[in-house]
């Protein structure tokens, strides 16, 4: 007889506070969090998420805690009102709390390089051994993507190059950097053109038959230059007698330039040849 009056009595106690809770608390069953900035955790106040309606007889209530951080991941909280004097009264609700983190890593890569190309060389050769540093609020040891021996070292011609790395946390979340590597080109072409001379014109005409096409030529470093005009447009020509003037201009990719200019004396049939000073 004693245990049956105390199994109804629990029962008793049960359903009472069971509609003591559904009057009282009103508790979510899902909180969902964003972690702190620059922090793996959520600060959670939940006075503003668990809400107190209170009844004649209850009086004014407390949740506890009422305040808490919560790591990255799903977390299972018991929240139980108290009375005035922090006596719990029987009334508690468990919140399944999700905390995500939503920050990129940070990737720190180096700044932006700008180097020359070396006197009869094509390309600058590149070293970058260190891996791009990464940092993360979710204080995971990440690592930047891909490893700069994918790349390092370079030679790489004139231009601009960019490189990108990535790193993801275990989130999904995904950071990335770039840098930029630019190669100029400062070095004059080399352009070789014949030096002045007097010519006689050709038997029976007033004029000479002059072909320095192969003889005006250009080099440069980046092997990548025009002479303007074109020698074979100019040349072979007929010059007629007198001082006469040929200019050419060699232009690199970086429009580096340089030009000469070429003196012909043309005089007549029984002249001599002189080099011309």
């Amino acid at each position: 007889m004693k245990s049956r009056t105390l199994f109804y009595y629990a029962l008793f106690y049960i359903c009472t506070n069971h509609l003591a809770y559904s009057d009282i608390l009103d508790c979510p069953s899902t909180v969902n969090v964003s972690t702190d900035p620059g922090s793996h955790k959520a600060s959670v106040d939940f006075n503003n998420i668990i809400v107190i309606h209170p009844t004649n007889s209850s009086g004014p209530l407390t949740i506890t805690p009422s305040f808490g951080q919560f790591r990255i991941g799903k977390h299972y909280t018991v929240f139980r009102a108290t009375d005035q004097a922090g006596k719990y009264v029987g009334l508690s609700c468990t919140i399944e709390i999700n905390v995500k983190d939503t920050e990129v890593p940070v990737l720190d890569c180096p700044g932006n390089l700008t180097k020359g190309l070396r006197v009869n060389e094509a390309t600058r050769y590149i070293e970058f051994g260190n891996p791009v540093g990464v940092t993360d609020n979710s204080r995971e040891n990440l690592t930047s993507h891909p490893h700069p021996d994918i790349w390092f070292p370079a030679h790489l011609r004139v231009g601009k190059t960019s490189y990108t790395f990535t790193a993801n946390d275990s989130s999904g979340n995904v950071g990335s950097c770039t840098f930029t590597i630019t190669i100029v080109d400062v070095t004059l072409p080399v352009l070789n053109c014949p030096s002045g001379a007097y010519f006689t014109t050709d038997p029976g005409s007033d004029t000479a038959s002059i072909d320095y096409s192969d003889e005006i030529t250009a080099t440069d470093n980046s092997q990548q230059v025009d002479v303007t005009p074109r020698p074979i447009d100019v040349f072979p020509t007929d010059i007629p007698i007198g001082h006469n003037e040929f200019s050419f201009k060699a232009e690199d990719s970086s429009e580096n330039e340089v030009t000469c200019l070429v003196v012909i004396i043309v005089e007549g049939e029984y002249s001599l040849r002189n080099n011309y000073k």
